[in-house]
């Protein structure tokens, strides 16, 4: 057999060696690009996330405290004027994402051809590669908001070489460099840059650079920006009991002050008048009418037992010097909270049923019943009242105002323009109750009820152990009842009836008069008692409810009599009782 001859034999050699590295290569590819973790010696930051899935890299960063380590994250933006303005990452409440981070990780070597993967995969098992964790999260409002304030003090300082701002004018020379910053242009690059400083975990400083206009380069826009203000309206803060003052709003005529300077010629001077706008409300105008009328007043004679005298002046101060916004709703039982005898009311008098019993908090109802007189005459928008049961004394028909915590409450809106404020307080042995606000008008307003049906009370004899023999005990004087419809009556400052307008109906129940007998001493066989009285179209109750000075309903009331009364209120047809109002 002839031997083969040295070059071929090598050519063989080659050939079988190709395709030995050929294949080798192509099985070293398929693993490269078929492998589902991150290339050998890749780090985030400080964290080694090599050889681990996208999953296990992000928690891998998560419980390293990637994402909240902004410490070393700070930005420098250099102006040309040498100042800068600085961001940090804590400020910029900069957030770095760990599934970012680890997607990006594991995304390094894998964006070529399938033969580029697999020599950036060889390439990696001999060399570190730190990366950076992409994009963060960051609070760009508050970036905004940074830059935007520093860029219009730049531009301010900036203009003083071409244009001056007086207190009524601007004067402007033709011919000056414009060199303004852009708040787009620094907002971008301060994005940017934080970006850069969380992937480096290292203060940036980067210098902002302003191209400049050109000479004849009429566009005022950013001077318009700079000076410009909104006209604010002064607003009571009902927080501080202050008036956040007003501001003047602060202008140009743009297209005007353009077209000057385009007419005129370089190194002209042109000048430019402000055009200065007053908000609608100013501080002083508002200082004028803020609280400066007492839309209503009202005053109820407070008698009872010490107790209840004193839960009424707790009640009292507890509603004192509250403030309505316009459209606030007061709601008396949210004022007052629940009456416990950890805020100090005591037992007093109320209805529970029908019957007067001992109570925690008795007596509240008068405040309640005295504000909403108060609201009635001063206007405002009832939107929740239920009368009592029962007749009250210290107040007209139809007045009064029942309430009981978790079940029955007084609510009412300012429906003004303006706030509104009450002051509540004692005088001796009256409850004084008014509502300041702002009047625009002189109308003012009385209400009156007509008697819709009246019930005499009925008697009740009954014996009972505990009476001496010879003697009785009244336990109930009893009252007769009555229902009343209100009116509200608008009259100008002459007397002249402007509108009458029909606001509820109060229905109060007759209460039996009850008679303690000792036993065995009844004046009749029937020891039952007595029905209560029927109901009749008109008349009076048996027994007219207690009165107070001057606050008394007429004692036979008929529909064209009646106490003064006041504004309206939603009407409803007979609202129903309390199952334990307070009296």
């Amino acid at each position: 057999m002839p031997k083969m001859k040295p070059a071929i034999l090598g050519g063989i050699i080659a050939g079988i060696a190709v395709v030995v590295i050929a294949v080798a290569a192509i099985v070293m590819g398929s693993f490269v690009n078929n492998l589902d973790t991150i290339y050998p010696n890749i780090t985030i930051g400080e964290v080694d996330v090599s050889g681990m899935t996208v999953d296990e890299a992000e928690q891998a960063l998560t419980d390293a405290g990637y994402g909240d380590n902004a410490a070393n994250v700070s930005v420098t933006i250099r102006f040309p004027d040498g100042q800068t303005m600085t961001i940090t990452g804590e400020e910029s409440g900069m957030k770095l994402q760990p599934a970012s981070a680890a997607l990006r990780a594991y995304n390094y070597g894998r964006d070529g051809s399938f033969f580029a993967n697999e020599l950036q995969y060889i390439k990696s098992l001999f060399s570190k590669q730190a990366l950076d964790g992409g994009s963060a999260l960051i609070n760009e409002t508050y970036v905004r908001n940074v830059v935007e304030e520093y860029v219009h003090d730049f531009n301010l300082a900036m203009m003083d070489a071409d244009s001056t701002v007086g207190a009524s004018s601007i004067k402007i020379v033709k011919g000056s460099e414009n060199a303004l910053a852009d708040a787009d242009e620094v907002f971008d690059l301060t994005i940017s840059s934080l970006t850069d400083s969380a992937a480096q975990s290292a203060p940036v400083t980067v210098d902002y650079t302003i191209t400049a206009g050109d000479e004849t380069d009429n566009d005022l826009q950013p001077l318009y920006d700079s000076i410009f203000v909104e006209p604010v309206d002064a607003v009571y803060d009902p927080e501080t009991d202050t008036i956040i003052d007003s501001v003047t709003g602060v202008s140009f005529d743009l297209a005007d002050a353009e077209n000057k300077l385009e007419a005129a010629q370089i190194g002209e001077t042109v000048i430019i008048p402000l055009i200065f706008t007053e908000p609608e409300m100013n501080t002083e105008t508002l200082q004028e009418l803020l609280f400066r009328d007492v839309l209503s007043e009202r005053r109820t004679y407070v008698s009872g037992t010490s107790n209840r005298i004193h839960n009424v002046g707790l009640a009292t101060e507890a509603v004192n010097e509250t403030v309505l916004m316009p459209g606030d709703e007061f709601s008396y039982n949210e004022t007052l909270g629940e009456r416990t005898a950890e805020k100090g009311y005591r037992e007093a008098g109320a209805y529970v049923s029908g019957e007067v019993v001992q109570e925690i908090g008795g007596g509240i109802c008068q405040v309640s019943s005295t504000l909403y007189s108060a609201v009635l005459h001063a206007d405002l928008e009832v939107t929740d009242r239920r009368n009592h049961m029962f007749t009250v004394g210290y107040l007209p028909y139809g007045q009064d105002a029942t309430v009981n915590w978790g079940t029955v409450d007084f609510k009412f809106k300012n429906n003004t323009d303006y706030p509104v404020r009450i002051e509540a307080y004692m005088d001796g042995g009256y409850l004084q109750v008014r509502l300041h606000g702002t009047k625009l008008d002189t109308n003012y307003i009385e209400v009156q009820y007509a008697t819709i049906s009246t019930t005499e009370a009925g008697l009740v004899e009954k014996e009972d152990e505990s009476v001496e023999p010879g003697t009785t005990v009244v336990k109930t004087s009893g009252h007769g009842g009555i229902v009343v419809d209100t009116y509200r009556y608008l009259y100008d400052e002459d007397g002249n009836l402007i509108e009458q307008t029909y606001i509820t109906r109060s229905s109060y129940r007759a209460q039996d008069r009850v008679v303690l007998y000792a036993v065995g001493e009844l004046p009749s066989d029937d020891p039952s008692a007595s029905p209560s009285g029927s109901e009749s179209p008109s008349g009076t109750p048996s027994a007219s409810p207690s009165t107070s000075p001057s606050e008394s309903p007429s004692a036979s009331p008929s529909p064209s009599e009646s106490p003064s009364a006041s504004p309206s209120e939603s009407p409803s047809a007979s609202p129903s009782e309390s199952p334990s109002p307070s009296v």
